[in-house]
């Protein structure tokens, strides 16, 4: 990781020490890039490198043990592949940073846990769909995002995540479970649009026929 020298001295940590660890906290160090130092920590679970100055979230390919990573406190604008650099992450903390998409997210099956609170995060719809996605997912915060502040979020946002709500009986938003009350109104709507969806299918194809017909009347001579 940049900002880091090279020991000089005798009492130089040997190498084959790094590649003990497992937990690493670097926080407050000014670190602006993640590099290819990464490849001495094999065995971190857990990485804390919040409150530095990292624009990029990449080279943790070689942190093969890693799950749970703190990023919070940085200066992260974009995801962009993600998924490349950390698979089998299962908490994932970025929370005050300027990220505007949650999209690059929806390939890190392993994810439990999200914190996404205070960034800058506006396209509900979209974001929501995606991090729906994750078969995992428990845990997720998005309080201090401008979607958060829309009227009705907390019920538009389990209504995006339904899959998940209903499918995870821990699951919580902003620290706040999913009440008994939140989940029926999530099965209630769910039926109500499948009970739609099933009455449009067979009338639109009932219209189609009938168009048939009366094309076919129409080209008989008579």
């Amino acid at each position: 990781m940049k900002q880091q020298q090279q020991p000089q001295n005798n009492d130089s940590v040997d190498p084959k020490t790094w590649t003990k660890l497992v937990t690493v906290r670097c926080r407050h160090n000014s670190i602006k890039d993640i590099d290819s130092s990464t490849k001495y920590l094999p065995k971190v679970h857990h990485l804390d490198l919040a409150h530095n100055e990292i624009e990029h979230v990449r080279n943790f390919q070689e942190c093969v043990e890693l799950r749970h990573l703190n990023l919070s406190f940085n200066n992260i604008r974009s995801l962009h592949n993600v998924h490349r650099y950390m698979g089998n992450v299962t908490t994932l903390v970025l929370r005050h940073n300027k990220i505007t998409s949650a999209l690059p997210l929806k390939r890190l099956y392993s994810l439990e846990k999200l914190d996404l609170a205070f960034n800058l995060l506006a396209a509900m719809q979209t974001d929501l769909e995606a991090l729906a996605r994750l078969p995992c997912l428990e845990h997720l915060w998005l309080t201090g995002n401008p979607v958060s502040f829309v009227e009705d979020y907390r019920q538009q946002a389990l209504d995006l995540l339904h899959d998940r709500v209903l499918n995870c009986p821990q699951f919580a938003l902003d620290d706040e479970p999913v009440s008994p009350q939140e989940r029926q109104a999530i099965q209630e709507a769910r039926r109500v649009e499948l009970e739609s969806t099933v009455q449009t299918v067979p009338a639109i194809n009932l219209d189609l026929a009938q168009r048939k017909q009366q094309k076919q009347q129409a080209e008989t001579p008579g």
